[in-house]
């Protein structure tokens, strides 16, 4: 799992326990959290899922909606790494775009 590359703690994560571990991260800021995928985009190998992120800051209260992007490398039907990114970096990482 690579991690928004603008984030405050933006790290690869490896295996089940790295995603875990990334979710966890995302979910110790957050009250009510919760993540809608909107749009998927197949392209081959990658699958590009614009999602949106909403939620509460635990410390402040504030509501919180992210629009951001997984893009998923597949290998044999089953996802091998996550990049969360910007939609349009998203889309052209995975060819989409020119």
């Amino acid at each position: 799992m690579h991690d928004p590359p603008l984030g405050p703690d933006s790290e690869v994560r490896h295996g089940h326990e790295g995603l875990r571990a990334g979710l966890a991260s995302v979910e110790e800021s957050f009250d009510d959290l919760g993540f809608e995928a909107e749009e998927i985009y197949d392209a081959g190998d990658d699958v590009v899922v614009f999602v949106r992120m909403h939620g509460h800051g635990k410390a402040s209260g504030v509501e919180v909606e992210v629009p951001v992007a997984h893009l998923w490398t597949m290998r044999d039907g089953k996802g091998v790494r996550i990049r969360v990114l910007d939609r349009d970096p998203a889309m052209e990482a995975a060819g989409l775009r020119e």
